[in-house]
């Protein structure tokens, strides 16, 4: 191998990240991602290169596996220096401080900028690399001999042992390769029962270098598969050209680094927990009005009854672009809402929002679920939108909402209601929010805390303040009263423009222990604002049932005919029925959840009914109830 020419030194590199499905690709000029098996894919993977096109055996891969991408660039490509990464694993440029799992990956949760990094993983460190290297491959992994007395194991013993291996498969390719190319006789014994196996069919090689080798692994895969009968092995067992070729490739490098006119170099390899595509939403149309909604399964009903009361008020002449942030809403509520597309000015789409909240310590408990939290992470996924109306799920919208998207808000980031419960609270002396207002939330005047149920929202202003990042960091870093709508008072605070109350009206809830009401606290808010909310009431735009009265527990709370009369609409209206009728007989909600449908313990309702939202007490007792159940899971 020592004839190999020497390329220049101005390399040209390609490294391919071979992928089945969909998945992030780092937008580096030397990654180019390529869907393998791409001849029988339902679909083509956008901004990926298919290996079914040109000199192709795509059709083989449920055999060969990322193989295909190997022949196809080999037969398609130009590049000076070629190489192969699996969408989860990629072979770092540099030495990385962090500790191995047991197949020898440094493992890291995504491919972002910080694993990059550490990785040395960026087009200009890719490209000096190369230029000092023949072959850059992953590390060895080693074989330990056991204690026991047995016989140790090898790469031989370890493709015996492995599971949904046949042996037989891997001696059928070693006699292959010995028939063909003799020479390799002291090659195939060393390497097998050696006890280091390089393993993944991941490598970057000179391109001459990875002629010579993919005419070599070629030459005796196919050979091999002509002798191998498969037809009976299941789909892990049917992968058997991959795995043979991983120790094929060993063989091969074995006897390559020998050579004192090749370059080599081992590197770690990552394993990606997540590689998932990045999400970004795309407007169904310019000039649609865009509105986010954020929900778990549980609260698919009520959600419904939101997304119902939008379509029922909408005008026929607008598109109404309905965003849904979810974790796990299951496919036959998904069906069930998405029926309000019947209207063909409505567009429902939900998204799967969950992970962008990992690697954050957020406040959760009953009450509060993961949701709330998913608006904070809106400007990181709407990049092509510039401005969107955000409404809870425990309301019903009884005006155009497009007459909302259209009001001008100024230069303000954010238009919201002034929260008159809170200024209530802070007029009567309750909880403290005076103090907690200027001390914890840098707010002057007290009056100025907005309710963040119902939004509009700049984006492209926002974006010029903060990061969904910063956001999320902020309500990760304490123990606000109200947590997201906190955060962003504290944020936003001199940049909000404040929304009639008819946008956001409160309904009034009663306590049936102490006869205490919110319209009681509401009436010690200033005069202007109470007057504006007891107008708003008359005709209200959107009706909020914030707090723990709602409709679907409390069946002749305030405002309850508003939910009810577009209730009737719904798909889930026989559902509705059977909740309130099951709080009324008091059965227990078999399935947990973070809603207020679940029957609550004891502990909880008298919390309710004597600590004050937002109380030291209440905040307490929270606490006391989370170490109680930290302590019963441990038992």
């Amino acid at each position: 191998m020592s004839d190999m020419k020497t390329m220049d030194d101005k390399k040209n590199v390609t490294i391919y990240i071979a992928s089945h499905k969909e998945c992030f690709v780092p937008p580096l000029s030397t990654f180019c991602p390529i869907q393998v098996g791409a001849a029988k894919a339902d679909h083509r993977i956008e901004g990926f290169v298919g290996d079914d096109t040109g000199d192709n055996i795509s059709l083989k891969n449920p055999f060969y596996c990322e193989l295909t991408a190997l022949y196809w660039a080999w037969k398609n490509s130009d590049s000076d220096h070629i190489g192969f990464f699996h969408y989860r694993r990629y072979i770092a440029m540099r030495e990385v401080e962090k500790e191995e799992d047991n197949w020898g990956n440094i493992v890291f949760e995504r491919p972002d900028d910080r694993a990059l990094s550490m990785m040395g993983l960026d087009d200009k460190t890719i490209q000096d690399t190369v230029k000092q290297y023949d072959v850059i491959t992953v590390k060895g992994r080693h074989f330990y001999l056991p204690e026991n007395g047995k016989i140790p194991e090898n790469v031989y013993d370890s493709y015996r042992l492995g599971k949904d291996h046949h042996i037989e498969d891997l001696d059928t390719a070693a006699k292959v390769l010995l028939e063909k190319y003799p020479e390799y006789e002291e090659d195939v014994r060393d390497y097998l029962h050696g006890t280091t196996s390089y393993e993944c069919n991941m490598f970057i090689m000179r391109r001459d270098i990875l002629d010579s080798y993919a005419s070599w692994l070629f030459d005796i895969l196919f050979e091999t598969e002509r002798r191998l009968s498969l037809e009976n092995y299941n789909i892990f067992e049917a992968r058997v050209m991959g795995y043979i070729a991983e120790r094929l490739f060993g063989i091969y490098y074995s006897r390559l680094k020998r050579d004192p006119d090749v370059r080599t170099l081992e590197m770690n390899k990552s394993l990606f927990l997540d590689t998932e595509p990045k999400l970004i939403i795309r407007p169904v149309a310019a000039d649609a009005v865009p509105v986010v909604l954020a929900a778990n399964n549980d609260f698919s009903p009520y959600l419904d009854v939101t997304i119902r009361s939008i379509a029922l008020c909408g005008d026929m002449k607008r598109t109404y672009d309905i965003i849904i942030l979810c974790n796990e809403i299951t496919p036959d509520n998904r069906k069930r809402i998405c029926t309000a597309e019947n209207d063909p000015n409505i567009s429902i789409r939900f998204f799967p929002a969950g992970k962008l909240l990992r690697g954050y310590e957020l406040f959760l408990d009953q009450h509060l679920s993961a949701e709330t939290y998913y608006r904070l992470a809106i400007p990181e996924l709407m990049p092509g939108y510039e401005r969107i109306i955000y409404l809870d799920c425990d309301l019903v919208v009884k005006k155009d909402i497009a007459g909302l998207f259209d009001l001008d808000i100024k230069d303000a980031v954010i238009g919201a209601v002034r929260d008159i419960d809170v200024a209530g609270q802070s007029g009567c002396g309750m909880n403290d929010w005076k103090e907690y207002a200027g001390e914890k939330l840098g707010l002057s005047d007290i009056y100025s805390y907005f309710q963040a149920g119902v939004l509009i929202i700049d984006l492209k202003k926002l974006r010029e303040y903060t990061t969904s990042e910063k956001m999320l960091s902020l309500a990760a870093s304490d123990s606000f009263r109200c947590h997201d709508q906190d955060v962003l008072n504290i944020l936003f605070k001199g940049r909000v423009f404040y929304l009639p109350q008819k946008w956001n009206v409160l309904m009034d809830w009663r306590e049936p222990l102490e006869g205490r009401s919110r319209m009681q606290i509401m009436s010690k808010a200033p005069q202007w604002l109470f007057l504006e909310y007891m107008e708003a009431r008359k005709d209200p735009f959107i009706v909020h049932y914030a707090g723990y009265q709602k409709p679907w527990d409390v069946a002749d709370c305030d405002m309850a005919d508003d939910f009810w009369q577009v209730a009737k609409v719904s798909p889930f209206y026989p559902v509705l029925l059977h909740r309130i009728k099951r709080g009324f007989l008091g059965e227990r909600n078999p399935s947990p959840s973070h809603t207020n449908e679940t029957r609550e313990p004891l502990f909880w309702r008298m919390v309710r009914f004597f600590l004050p939202v937002g109380s030291k007490r209440r905040a307490v007792a929270q606490r006391l109830w989370h170490r109680m159940k930290d302590r019963r899971k441990k038992q």
